[in-house]
């Protein structure tokens, strides 16, 4: 079902890690980070409860963008407009147009339902429909060109903690007792359900390989790597 890569199974001599450059700017812990389609720009998230973006070339910080009350926990970042999504502590997600003039607002839109900190999102490939996880154990659609909220999707019994993009209209969703689970967002349906651990460790973080691999990790200290069979 899953391999499981231990820390001990990497030889430290093998990997050649250098810093180039070190951002300074965020009056708190950062919490997530992410970069633009272009390739040019850092974004960054805090428990400053600011959402930062930086200049990849020289370090040098490009927008300050405020307006959540808690830490931000989570960013991503259309693919063909210049829109950032960030999930708070404070419960709500924002829509950011970050090519705003200086002297406005960037926050478009603030979503609002979850009944807990949101620790995930997600666009899909139409770069309008968000996928969102949530303390509240619950998944929510939405539309940000409008933020209507189109469906709720319900069967985590824990924190959903990472969203990913799988193929085609598939996400794989994860929380805080390990389950893995599959959704098909245009109708709502659960595809597969997958335990990856007996103890219920948390998963963390998820993503997906070139070729349709699933990555998982969290307070397991494994990386589980997951085909595509479920479904």
């Amino acid at each position: 079902q899953a391999m499981q890569l231990g820390l001990d199974d990497v030889d430290p001599s093998e990997l050649t890690i250098n810093c180039i450059r070190t951002l300074k700017g965020h009056m708190n812990s950062v919490l997530c980070v992410g970069v633009l389609p272009d390739g040019m720009i850092l974004m960054s998230g805090s428990s400053d409860n600011t959402v930062r973006l930086w200049d990849t070339e020289n370090g040098m910080l490009i927008r300050s963008m405020f307006g959540h009350m808690n830490e931000v926990l989570c960013l991503t970042a259309a693919r063909f407009r210049p829109l950032i999504i960030s999930g708070s502590g404070d419960r709500t997600i924002k829509v950011w147009n970050y090519r705003t003039k200086k002297s406005l607002s960037p926050c478009l839109m603030t979503l609002t339902g979850h009944t807990g900190f949101v620790w995930s999102v997600e666009l899909l490939r139409d770069d309008s429909t968000l996928v969102s996880g949530s303390q509240d154990n619950l998944i929510r659609v939405w539309n940000i060109d409008n933020g209507e909220c189109l469906k709720i999707l319900v069967g985590h019994s824990s924190h959903v903690l990472a969203l990913k993009k799988f193929k085609n209209d598939t996400i794989a969703s994860a929380d805080g007792e390990g389950i893995l689970r599959f959704w098909n967002i245009p109708n709502g349906s659960l595809l597969a359900i997958v335990k990856t651990n007996r103890d219920k460790n948390a998963i963390n973080a998820l993503d997906v390989t070139e070729d349709l691999l699933l990555l998982s990790a969290g307070t397991e200290r494994k990386i589980g790597i997951h085909g595509h069979k479920y479904f």
